[in-house]
C-alpha cells in the first residue's frame, strides 16, 4: 500500500517541515533535486523526480541536517572514522524518531 508523502521529519532535536516543490528549491538551479535549510528548520524536495532519485536525495539532504548538527569537519580536525561514526549513527537516530518515515523511504526504495 502507498504511503503518503511525509510532511514533517523530526531530527534531533528539530522537527523539519518536509515540503514537496514543484520548481527547484529556492532557485538554486536545474539540477538541485533537494535542499536543506535548517534555519527554517525544513527539508525541500523538487518533484517531479524519478523514485531511483528521490531515494537518493531524501538520504542525502537527511545526512546534511545530520552533518548540520553534529558539525562534522566544521572548525574541528575529525579523522574519516570519526565522521561516519557520527553519520552512521545520526542516521539510526533519525530512524528510531520516525519509523513511519523510514517505512515510507523503505517503501520507494523497493519500488525503485
Amino acid at each position: 500500500m502507498k504511503q503518503k508523502r511525509p510532511t514533517s521529519l523530526q531530527i534531533f532535536n528539530l522537527r523539519y517541515e518536509v515540503i514537496w516543490a514543484e520548481e527547484s528549491p529556492y532557485g538554486i538551479g536545474d539540477d538541485a533535486y533537494g535542499i536543506c535549510q535548517p534555519s527554517i528548520p525544513a527539508l525541500v524536495f523538487y518533484m517531479p523526480q524519478p523514485t531511483q532519485m528521490l531515494v537518493d536525495t531524501v538520504l542525502h539532504e537527511i545526512i546534511h541536517a545530520i552533518n548540520r548538527h553534529y558539525a562534522c569537519g566544521a572548525g574541528e580536525s575529525m579523522t574519516d572514522e570519526e565522521i561516519a561514526t557520527r553519520i552512521a549513527s545520526g542516521i539510526l537516530t533519525v530512524r528510531q524518531q520516525n519509523p513511519k518515515f523510514w517505512s515510507w523511504w523503505l517503501e520507494l526504495l523497493d519500488d525503485k
